[in-house]
């Protein structure tokens, strides 16, 4: 690795920036954030003099969405941005500082190719990432987790950075030699201690391989987690190691700092001061004396004084802003809101992996008895967000809104159903009877006429094309019965007046016959039941029906030489009855039925019309009526 001696010369560009930084307004609370520990946010004497060929992409994520804080990581990317520009004098097109709500796992991977494309066969690449990590592969792999990923498995794998890739990407890059800095442990714990995701993602050991001329340094070793320095609240190995290249690790004051002696600097700090935990910071390299500093001048502070000074020191207690909540009552097809048993799931800003809940709001219904849901909790971060919330069996619906600190956010509205035009709609669920009225439109035809002419000679009858009866008429019919969305069970009766056209055979087929036509008036009454399957189609409903009953016909006027015998006879029936809903309780409707007598000839088919208005209660209707779809937030509303 090639390294320009240090002078006490400045270039303008290096001093303007070592000016900007000492004039720069330093934090109120410097002093709590590194605790017992000096402030490396300080400038340092001896700046390179000319542009360094190096390149370094530098991730602190103190504020995760939904994961727990690494208090003091975006501090720490801090400390080491003003490093690399203000000691070794980086050219600022090759440094990429991430922090926060912005270190997303997309801009992580984004800036490392962006940093990896500028370098140079004679440059050192850096990877500093201060963080959440996580196993992955049965352990076998570690996870970089970016500020964008949810508290799940599967948003681990989709937004999280894994390890192997990181190296591969870095690998892009010309450079002779790469660094990784990697304050994370692999073991899904937070800097406390805590699984990240508990009773879900299991604490395992990642063992960490690297590649040819990469050196990586680890938080822990495997079964370890990364932790807060001791009488600060900064995460450790990045603290100490940047501390070590400042000088504070040069034990043999040759004024250089190697691989070895920076990775044993971490470790003795660590191991000689009391500590919560036990972490043991690991190096992963080819070359234990590669040189990572020269002219480093900076004296170690004491460790004695620290370690006499940490029975009386506390951590600063911080009172941020409380993470809002994302209060989401959404129901499908107005129906009751749904929860994550029932399928509600979150998608925010584009992410793939559904938003975990956080709890929620139950309360009791005086009228039934039962636990009836207000809403499901979502953390969410502060700032604008975009969400799409889906439910199995309704269409998928998105609104933006932007979250505040401490304040809570309620989300309601109700999706439509996913069903095709045809199948959605109120006539889908009635209540369970139904009661119809309607005209009743007979017809029937007799084309056998040996019961109503037996004076026809019988070695006349095979040549005898029958008797042929037409009736129609008019009159009216009521129904009533079961049905529900699929089945449907009806009783009717039905009473006509009718008229017939009697038709007898011509002169010339049946000598001594006399041919006549004339008109009967008869009264129709029927009677049947029916039950059938009961087909849905969104204002529509489709029923079709077999069933038996009683019919018979009363003769009211008889020409001379015509007997036609009354009486009351069986029969099967079949049809179908369509309903169109210009209500949610009142369908129109009309029906056709062919019914054939239980006595006579299966041919001998009598068919009818019906049309009329049922009462047929659908409180499903009535509420998908109310039932105002779309969302809506308290800072914004969208509907489809």
């Amino acid at each position: 690795m090639s390294w320009a001696p240090w002078q006490r010369g400045r270039t303008w560009a290096a001093a303007l920036l070592a000016l900007a930084a000492t004039l720069a307004p330093r934090e109120a609370n410097a002093q709590a954030t590194t605790g017992l520990w000096p402030d490396l946010g300080t400038p340092i004497q001896g700046a390179a003099t000319e542009p360094s060929k190096d390149g370094a992409v530098i991730i602190g994520i103190d504020r995760y969405d939904a994961l727990p804080r690494v208090p003091g990581a975006a501090d720490n990317a801090r400390d080491w941005e003003k490093y690399f520009l203000l000691r070794r004098n980086l050219s600022p097109d090759r440094v990429k500082l991430l922090t926060d709500q912005n270190a997303t796992s997309d801009a992580i991977v984004a800036s490392i190719k962006d940093v990896a494309e500028r370098m140079d066969e004679s440059g050192t690449m850096f990877v500093i990432f201060i963080g959440h990590g996580a196993p992955a592969d049965a352990g076998k792999k570690g996870i970089l987790l970016g500020a964008d990923v949810r508290p799940s498995d599967a948003s681990f794998t989709a937004r999280g950075v894994p390890y192997d890739d990181l190296q591969k990407l870095v690998k892009t890059g010309k450079q002779s030699r790469s660094v990784l800095v990697l304050d994370a442990c692999f073991s899904g714990v937070s800097n406390e201690g805590k699984t990240l995701l508990p009773q879900v993602q299991p604490v395992v050991a990642t063992n960490l391989i690297s590649e040819s001329a990469t050196t990586v340094f680890t938080a822990g070793s495997a079964a370890e987690y990364a932790g807060a320095l001791p009488g600060s609240m900064r995460p450790a190995l990045s603290y100490l190691l940047l501390g070590a290249l400042r000088g504070w690790a040069d034990t043999n004051g040759d004024q250089v700092v190697t691989v070895a002696e920076a990775q044993a600097y971490a470790s003795l700090v660590l191991r000689s001061l009391p500590n919560n935990h036990e972490q043991h910071p690991q190096i992963i390299t080819d070359a234990d004396d590669e040189i990572l500093e020269r002219g480093a001048t900076e004296k170690a502070p004491s460790l004695a004084t620290i370690r006499s000074q940490l029975d009386t020191w506390k951590p600063p207690v911080e009172e941020g802003p409380k993470l809002p909540q994302l209060r989401v009552a959404v129901t499908c097809e107005g129906d009751a809101p749904r929860s994550i048993e029932h399928g509600l799931a979150l998608y925010v800003d584009g992410s793939p992996t559904a938003l975990a809940a956080h709890g929620g709001k139950q309360t009791r219904d005086s009228t039934t008895g039962l636990d009836r849901l207000e809403h499901v909790s979502f953390p969410i971060a502060p700032g604008p967000h975009s969400v799409v919330v889906r439910v199995p069996g309704c269409r998928d619906l998105k609104t933006s809104f932007v979250a505040k600190a401490g304040v809570d956010v309620d989300l309601r509205g109700a999706l439509e159903s996913a069903d095709g035009a045809l199948l959605r709609g109120p006539s889908g669920n009635p209540n369970g009877f139904r009661l119809g009225l309607a005209v009743w439109i007979p017809t029937t035809r007799f084309s056998d006429g040996y019961g109503i002419r037996p004076e026809v000679a019988e070695e006349a009858r095979p040549t005898y094309e029958g008797l042929d009866l037409r009736f129609s008429g008019v009159g009216g019919a009521m129904h009533g019965g079961f049905v529900s969305r699929w089945f449907v069970a009806l009783g009717e009766v039905g009473l006509a007046a009718l008229s017939a056209d009697v038709r007898t055979p011509p002169r010339s087929t049946l000598p001594g016959v006399r041919a006549s036509v004339d008109d009967i008036s008869l009264t129709w009454l029927r009677a049947a039941g029916r039950v059938g399957p009961r087909l849905p189609l969104g204002r529509a409903a489709v029923v079709l029906n077999i069933g038996a009953g009683v019919d018979g016909l009363q003769v009211g006027n008889q020409p001379a030489g015509l007997r036609v015998a009354g009486g009351v006879d069986g029969f099967l029936t079949g049809g179908a009855l369509v309903d169109v809903h210009i209500t949610c309780d009142f369908p129109v409707f009309a029906g056709i039925s062919l019914d054939s007598p239980l006595s006579g000839s299966f041919t001998d088919l009598a068919a009818s019309a019906t049309f009329g208005i049922a009462y047929q209660p659908n409180q499903a209707c009535r509420r998908d009526q109310r039932t105002r779809y779309g969302l809506a937030t308290n800072e914004s509303k969208e509907t489809p």
